[in-house]
């Protein structure tokens, strides 16, 4: 689930037990995806990102995940909110602003961005005026402007707020995280930019400056 590869590499395995008696279903997942893994010449520390059939035991991927020790990329979501509340003034920001071309492909590929703007059209005879709602995104300078100019006139203002309010404060609009862990936003990034390193090494800053390894 990243673009920093440049490829993806994909293996096939049909298991061979047509009537598994002796097999626990977790078994019969662990066994067909090693077998993918073999076929693609590949090793589980290959692997930072596991899908599988809706029959899986468990919690489906997260159980399977855990049963075969994958190493898989994640978040930490403990009091990520205010973790990313207490850090608007993160040094972290302005390293991942001189990466970031402030494009708006994650937005785009993102299932729960919806940001808009609306634009007024006027006929050349001035007889007809319609107003529409139309995609936008808050990477845009214009998405934030006021009388005046913008109000997140760079690229770490405009990266900051993107991040901020996908994993702090949608709590506070819709009670929940607004990352669904797709990973499109990271496959999407031309630059490679990682919401996990990101968010990882923010709380790591912060532990760092509290004194904690």
């Amino acid at each position: 689930m990243t673009i920093k590869g440049k490829a993806y590499i994909a293996g096939i395995y049909e298991h061979p037990t047509r009537k598994a008696d002796e097999q626990t279903l977790a078994q019969l997942h662990a066994e067909s995806a090693m077998g993918a893994l073999a076929d693609a010449h590949l090793t589980k520390d290959d692997v930072d990102g596991y899908f599988c059939a809706g029959d899986a035991p468990g919690l489906g991927g997260l159980s399977m995940a855990d049963y075969m020790g994958l190493k898989l990329r994640h978040v930490d979501t403990t009091d990520i909110r205010d973790m990313l509340a207490r850090n608007l003034e993160n040094d972290r920001w302005d390293e991942v602003a001189s990466r970031c071309l402030t494009c708006g492909n994650c937005t785009l590929v993102c299932p729960t961005c919806f940001c808009t703007s609306v634009e007024d059209h006027t006929s050349l005879a001035g007889d007809e005026a319609e107003r529409t709602r139309e995609w936008d995104s808050c990477y845009s300078v214009d998405y934030s402007y006021i009388h005046g100019g913008s109000i997140r006139p760079s690229g770490r203002s405009r990266y900051r707020q993107w991040l901020t309010h996908k994993f702090g404060t949608w709590y506070d609009q819709f009670g929940s995280s607004g990352c669904v862990g797709c990973g499109r936003c990271i496959a999407w990034c031309p630059v490679g930019i990682d919401v996990t390193e990101e968010l990882a090494a923010i709380r790591a800053s912060e532990e760092t400056a509290d004194g904690h390894d």
